[in-house]
């Protein structure tokens, strides 16, 4: 048997800055209800388990530098997830990719800074458009 209250704890608080998680604590409440309730559902954690199975073992380094589309990167300085040095090799790696540091924010850089995010996501899609 699984918690859905320990599933929480043991991933969602690593998703965000540190300052954020602690800044915005009625919000968080408000997401562990929801994220709570959504880890409890049998369904959602096998897709989660096929998810990850998926992705072991898929290793596609040696394809990176194959990508010929202008590519954003936008990484978050404080990610535990994806670090700023995997997020600064993926930039290096991919040749038309366009790298943005946003500073103070965690892996969910797009609740943290909104502005932030859509202004470089906005901005990338209007110039690769003319």
């Amino acid at each position: 048997m699984h918690s859905p209250i320990g599933f929480y704890l043991s991933t969602i608080p690593i998703i965000y800055s540190p300052n954020f998680f602690n800044s915005k604590r009625q919000w968080m409440e408000n997401r562990k209800q929801v994220l709570v309730e959504l880890f409890a559902s049998t369904e959602y954690l096998a897709r989660m388990k096929r998810l990850i199975e998926s992705a072991e073992g898929y290793n596609v380094k040696e394809k990176l530098n194959q990508i010929a589309c202008p590519t954003l990167i936008v990484a978050a300085e404080l990610d535990m997830v994806t670090p700023l040095d995997q997020q600064v090799y993926l930039h290096k790696q991919i040749p038309l990719s366009n790298f943005h540091v946003i500073p103070g924010s965690g892996h969910a850089l797009m609740y943290e800074k909104p502005d932030e995010f859509l202004s470089l996501l906005l901005g990338f899609t209007s110039r690769e458009k003319t």
